[in-house]
């Protein structure tokens, strides 16, 4: 069965020389078609989604919506701990369908060669991760490449640039996929990795999740 699959894909995957240059196949299966979808919601979302949500939050200032980019920008101070305190955490995200496109797309694996004890805090190295940060992002913000099965009792959340958490709509939608914010946070107990004047800032303090 896998080999007759294998075939049909290759009859119906042929690239199309244009100029020069091999243009993807318009025929290719549906199953295809819905990992590229996974990685153009992943893009778009990485290189626009944050200046283009604040640019259309910044319009809606002018309309009779203003009171939705009002109501934004509020929420934004209110909740302004939260990423910096474990985040929004929601596991039925992390096992959304969209994600296990995502890793078919490429495909990613996760391969585990030691046990962690949950005991235990673990601060985990990606590198090099590149400019998308895809990998980091498929194995330790979602359940595509099953973390938790292979690591029971850790609940990793992934490292990124607290900027993003500044961005209207853009930063509860990164927050569901349990990301978390600050570098002082994560290395407060690594106290010869950062200086005094970071881990003793009254913004590590409140990181209860972390203590």
């Amino acid at each position: 069965m896998d080999n007759e699959i294998y075939s049909h894909e290759r009859r119906h995957s042929h690239k199309v020389p244009v100029l020069g240059l091999e243009i993807a196949p318009f025929r290719i299966p549906f199953h295809r078609r819905l990992e590229t979808f996974a990685i153009l919601q992943w893009t778009l979302t990485f290189l626009i989604g944050g200046f283009g949500l604040t640019f259309f939050s910044l319009y809606l200032l002018f309309t009779s919506y203003y009171w939705v980019s009002f109501l934004a920008y509020t929420w934004i101070i209110i909740d302004r701990w939260t990423p910096s305190q474990g985040g929004r955490r929601f596991s039925w995200s992390r096992r959304w369908k969209i994600w296990e496109h995502m890793r078919n797309f490429f495909p990613v694996e996760l391969h585990k060669t030691a046990d962690l004890d949950p005991n235990q805090n673990y601060i985990i190295a990606f590198h090099p991760h590149g400019i998308l940060a895809v990998g980091a992002f498929i194995h330790f913000g979602t359940e595509a490449t099953g973390f938790s099965k292979l690591f029971p009792g850790i609940k990793p959340s992934l490292l990124i640039l607290r900027g993003w958490f500044f961005f209207p709509f853009l930063r509860d939608y990164v927050m569901i996929a349990e990301q978390v914010l600050s570098l002082c946070i994560l290395l407060a107990k690594v106290t010869y990795m950062i200086p005094p004047a970071m881990y003793q800032d009254r913004r590590c303090g409140n990181c209860k999740n972390f203590s």
